[in-house]
C-alpha cells in the first residue's frame, strides 16, 4: 500500500485492521487464546498484550502522561531499557513476562479500550501533527509518520497469529 497522505486515510487504515483483529477475535474462545500455540512459547493472549503495550507507546508518544516534558519515545514502563539494537526484542521479551500470569478477561479489556484510545488520538491529531517535520516528528527527534503507519502494520504483521491460534492444528500442525 502507499503512504498516506491524510488523517483520514490513516484512521481509515488503523480502524480497518483493527475490526480484521475483532472480528478473529470473536472466533477464538478464551482458552484457546491462552494455550501456547506460537513461535517462543507465545498464545494469543501474549500477542493481544504485545500489540496493546505497542498501541499504548504510540499513544505516550503522543500525549505522554507524566506530561509534555516526558521521554516520548520510552514510557517508563521500559525507560530503564538501553536504545540499540536489541532495544526491541529486550522490550518484547518484558511486555511478555510481565503479562504472562495476568488474566485474559483483563489482557482482552485493556487491548479493546487501548484499541478505541488510539483511533480517538490519531482522529484528534493535525495534519501539522503528523505531516510536517516541526509537529510530532520534531518533539520526538525522529520521524512521527513511519511510527503511526506502524500502529496499523502490525496488526496486520500479527493477523497470521490469530489465524495459527484459531487453528486446531497450532504451530506445529498438531
Amino acid at each position: 500500500m502507499s503512504t498516506p497522505t491524510s488523517i483520514e486515510e490513516i484512521v481509515a487504515r488503523i480502524e480497518a485492521v483493527h475490526d480484521q483483529f475483532t472480528d478473529a477475535l470473536a472466533l477464538i474462545d478464551d482458552s484457546r487464546l491462552q494455550e501456547a500455540r506460537l513461535p517462543g512459547g507465545r498464545s494469543g493472549k501474549d500477542v493481544l498484550a504485545h500489540l496493546t503495550f505497542w498501541d499504548r507507546r504510540l499513544l505516550h508518544a503522543i500525549a505522554p502522561q507524566d506530561g509534555p516534558h516526558a521521554f516520548r519515545l520510552a514510557p517508563p514502563l521500559i525507560a530503564d531499557i538501553p536504545y540499540n539494537e536489541q532495544w526491541a526484542d529486550v522490550v518484547n521479551e518484558r511486555i511478555f513476562h510481565i503479562n504472562r500470569g495476568r488474566d485474559i478477561a483483563t489482557i482482552k479489556d485493556e487491548f479493546a479500550r487501548t484499541c478505541v484510545d488510539l483511533r480517538e488520538t490519531v482522529r484528534a491529531l493535525t495534519e501539522h501533527d503528523v505531516f510536517d517535520p516541526n509537529g510530532l516528528s520534531a518533539l520526538l527527534g525522529e520521524p512521527f509518520l513511519p511510527m503511526l503507519t506502524g500502529a496499523y502494520e502490525h496488526y496486520e504483521d500479527h493477523l497470521p497469529d490469530l489465524q495459527i491460534v484459531a487453528d486446531c492444528r497450532g504451530a506445529n500442525g498438531v
